[in-house]
């Protein structure tokens, strides 16, 4: 556990002011830390702060700060999402390579506007005054250059929708074959009288054919 560590390593919170000299990490490497984190199918921060969690306390404060830097400036929101919420981590070496990643990562013009709102919100949790001015700089320059504009994303398109009866539980479920852009899915809700919706989940689907199957499937097994 990172106390453990800490009670017998301490750290110097000024030992990250001057981080020019901590190389930064291949992306090669990085690719290969969160390889199959995609598969999983758990695209969530909380997700992501786990997998960090049970992985950080293992790597010397150097290296803790230099991989945090990289996960910051990574392109995908997930990433900037995660370094945005480790501002407000009690070890020192991991809010300074969040400060530095998203630093990097404003510069870069990669800075969208929900991540700078993200980080608008966190500020006023701050304590840690090298954070706080440091998150303050990003905040003005992002005020000066302006933020990427939200991703626009078409509305799903749904081929084909189809319900259970309600059965004498108060339970029922529909099913959707939706498509957007080029993927398409199944996209199911399970409804439950008395409490609304019970579940909700979609499935990927990698081709139309098979999408049809599972949607005729559902039909001959919940009489849809």
């Amino acid at each position: 556990p990172p106390t453990l560590a800490h009670s017998f390593i301490r750290e110097d919170p000024d030992a990250f002011a001057d981080t020019d000299g901590i190389p930064d990490i291949p992306d090669e490497m990085f690719d290969g830390v969160f390889k199959g984190f995609n598969e999983i199918g758990e695209q969530s921060v909380s997700a992501m702060l786990a997998l960090l969690d049970e992985m950080l306390p293992t790597l010397p404060s150097v290296a803790r700060f230099a991989f945090i830097r990289k996960l910051g400036t990574r392109s995908e929101p997930l990433c900037g999402e995660a370094a945005a919420a480790l501002l407000l981590a009690i070890d020192p070496s991991v809010r300074a390579g969040a400060l530095a990643g998203l630093a990097l990562r404003e510069e870069a013009g990669d800075l969208s506007q929900a991540l700078f709102s993200r980080i608008t919100l966190i500020r006023s949790w701050l304590q840690d005054e090298n954070t706080l001015h440091g998150l303050d700089e990003i905040i003005r320059s992002a005020l000066k250059s302006g933020t990427q504009a939200p991703e626009m994303r078409s509305t799903p398109k749904i081929h084909r929708a189809v319900s259970s009866m309600i059965d004498g539980s108060g339970a029922q479920s529909i099913s959707m074959a939706i498509q957007s852009g080029s993927r398409r899915a199944l996209a199911v809700v399970l409804l439950k009288q008395g409490f609304g919706v019970k579940d909700a989940f979609v499935i990927p689907c990698s081709s139309a054919t098979e999408q049809k199957m599972m949607i005729e499937q559902i039909m001959d097994e919940a009489g849809a």
